[in-house]
């Protein structure tokens, strides 16, 4: 590892140390809490990903296109409309 690599991540951990003691002293929890729930949001962030992807290589576009197709071209129902702050300039 070099040593800009190494200072690099010197920072990180700092930091992490650093924001993992704020939070500790905030929410008034050990900090083994803290790193179980990061490490617990980290995995289900993994496995959804993983989830995603492997969804994703058995999916078609030819079968999405054809199934989007068979949906009506309808304005939607007044109660399942964007507000119109939320919709985008086209």
């Amino acid at each position: 590892m070099s040593t800009e690599a190494w200072r690099t991540e010197r920072k990180k951990q700092c930091c992490l140390i650093r924001n993992s003691k704020c939070a500790v002293e905030k929410e008034n929890v050990p900090v083994e809490r803290i790193v179980s729930l990061a490490l617990a949001q980290a995995l289900g962030a993994w496995r959804s990903e993983r989830t995603i992807t492997e969804r994703a290589t058995r999916g078609s576009r030819e079968e999405f296109l054809a199934v989007l197709a068979k949906a009506p071209d309808v304005e939607p129902e007044e109660y399942d409309r964007l507000p119109d702050d939320l919709k985008s300039a086209k």
